[in-house]
């Protein structure tokens, strides 16, 4: 419906007609996206991926501790930073997820139910964030349509992690950034609320939360005014006073021992004085090339580029089984040409705004470059996926605007739908019915059959001996038990640990006696994970009661009965 502004004002009733049409509309889009994006990250959500990994545990049951008690498993009350084995998990995705355990109770699918919603609320937020910045709803929707079977966001919002609301609040603040006016605090203040959840919600978006914001500023400079800019300033000068205060006071920047911007520094020690015992050179010489700076700058740059290579977006993903899927990469193939159309078309019709996308897809590798072995950039590097989903939709809108000969345009469109429809079933079909099964040991498989043989054991009251165990196998016990987290934190400080007829010891047992288990005590049931048997070359010929096997048949424990 075309009408002018003057006939509008002249018949009232009829803008309210179109007003109340264009709402109508938004509405369908609405729900036909929250549809799309809510199928494939909702269907089986409880069951694939199979069971809960270390990090999801860490996380989702310290957010059950605070809900329950108001204290982390650390026995904190209220902290802005949860520490488990040297790590510092961030606190928006935690007290987010906190009511969603608390009230519907702790399971793998309450557990990544939240992060679900995120997924499908970052995936229908595209489609304004693209229309806003593009004036093209038919790319907005191409892109959204995209984005909603994304085999990388797909992957990211199935699983309880940090970087999928991470990308939710990035989203939301460049979003209303984009939509601040000249003199207008309102839509200011809330990006800067949402950067600072997102500054909060994971530690490898920290790095490029700066850039992100002095982009937008070169982006909206001719539309803000010297008090817009000096409290944009100001609110990323408090976010990181925040942190630091926060980093010295609760450990909020600990990424385990000995790191320094994620790489760890006795490992570049070592690779160095290899590196110049290797060398011939004068003393100086080995110095100058050979040092921490010059071993984390190779380092940098091979990661940094590796998440715009071919190999990574294409054919094989990351080295990480956690998101790795068998000879599949990050993008359907059919995206590879969309992408360099779509780049084309905009920097031909939206200069400046193909600059920012170009900005935005520079920075955001950063989190990888600087990360340590081994490879993990589906996380660290997700600040991509809107970009790129942007270039795709750009792409498939392309085709329409560049070819003349209608007839050869619908062939293509046919061609590309088919493509499509096949990669994405594909995927799908790899995803929930193949990847369940050899995928299983990236995510604790071995830690839930461990808990599902005890609980079946100490029935027996037999005394309960796991070996070697960490406290992290408390906290798979702890959450598939749902454990109240009071008894949990009291068991979290104890060394060794003994809770119940169950004892966690911390080292392989002893085999290398000609009669390792004639000591054992009377009605009790080793449980020695297969791990032990790189250490103990005998430990296959000492016979187990039986053992525990992983869906590819591999054995995870060992059990001897005394």
């Amino acid at each position: 419906i075309r009408v002018s502004s003057e006939e509008t004002s002249r018949h009232p009733f009829l803008s309210e007609k179109i007003k109340s049409k264009m709402i109508r509309n938004q509405i369908v889009i609405v729900i036909f996206f929250l549809i799309i994006a809510a199928l494939p990250r909702l269907f089986y959500l409880g069951k694939i991926p199979v069971s809960m990994s270390d990090d999801e545990v860490r996380l989702v049951y310290n957010a059950y501790s605070i809900w329950e008690t108001g204290k982390d498993i650390n026995g904190r009350s209220f902290p802005l930073a949860f520490l488990v084995s040297g790590y510092a998990f961030n606190p928006v995705p935690i007290y987010i997820i906190s009511p969603f355990v608390g009230l519907l109770g702790l399971n793998m699918v309450t557990s990544r139910l939240p992060f679900a919603i995120a997924g499908i609320i970052t995936v229908i937020l595209l489609y304004p964030l693209t229309k806003n910045l593009l004036k093209s709803k038919f790319i907005a929707t191409f892109s959204t349509l995209a984005f909603a079977f994304s085999v990388w966001h797909l992957q990211l919002s199935r699983f309880a992690y940090e970087g999928v609301f991470a990308l939710l609040f990035s989203v939301s603040g460049i979003l209303t950034f984009l939509s601040i006016q000249k003199g207008k605090f309102f839509a200011l203040i809330l990006s800067m609320v949402f950067f600072l959840f997102t500054f909060y919600s994971y530690s490898g978006i920290k790095i490029i939360l700066l850039p992100m914001i002095g982009i937008l500023i070169w982006y909206k400079y001719n539309e803000l005014n010297f008090k817009q800019l000096l409290f944009t300033g100001f609110a990323v000068f408090a976010i990181l006073v925040s942190f630091i205060y926060l980093s010295r006071t609760q450990n909020a920047a600990s990424y385990g021992q000995g790191q320094f911007f994620f790489q760890e520094t006795e490992v570049a020690a070592n690779a160095v004085e290899i590196e110049r015992r290797a060398s011939w050179a004068p003393e100086i010489l080995k110095r100058m090339y050979h040092n921490k700076f010059t071993y984390w700058s190779r380092i940098f740059l091979d990661h940094y580029t590796y998440a715009f290579s071919p190999q990574y977006l294409f054919t094989s993903q990351e080295g990480n089984g956690i998101f790795s899927i068998w000879s599949r990469g990050q993008m359907y193939y059919i995206e590879a040409p969309l992408l360099i159309l779509g780049l084309i078309y905009l920097f031909y019709k939206k200069r400046k705004e193909t600059i920012l996308l170009l900005l935005f897809l520079t920075i955001a590798p950063l989190p990888s470059g600087l990360g340590p072995e081994p490879i993990t950039y589906t996380i660290r590097s997700s600040f991509m996926l809107p970009w790129l989903m942007i270039l795709v939709g750009a792409g498939i809108y392309s085709i329409y605007y560049f070819l003349q000969n209608r007839k050869l345009m619908i062939v293509l469109y046919a061609c590309l739908i088919s493509s499509y429809i096949y990669l994405i079933g594909g995927y799908l079909t790899q995803y929930y019915f193949e990847w369940p099964r050899y995928g299983a040991k990236y995510y604790a498989k071995a830690a839930q059959d461990l808990v599902s043989l005890v609980n079946k054991e100490k029935q027996t009251k037999k005394l309960i001996i796991i070996s070697p165990a960490s406290s992290m196998v408390l906290l798979h016990y702890a959450f598939y038990n749902r454990l109240f987290p009071s008894i949990t934190q009291e068991l979290y400080r104890k060394d060794p640990l003994k809770f119940e007829n169950i004892i966690l010891e911390k080292n392989c047992p002893d085999f290398s006696q000609e009669y390792p288990l004639e000591n054992a005590p009377i009605r009790s049931l080793l449980i020695v994970s297969f791990d032990c048997a790189t250490i103990y070359e005998n430990l296959d010929s000492i016979k187990p009661s039986y053992s525990i096997k992983s869906p590819e048949g591999e054995n995870e424990f060992f059990i001897y009965e005394n």
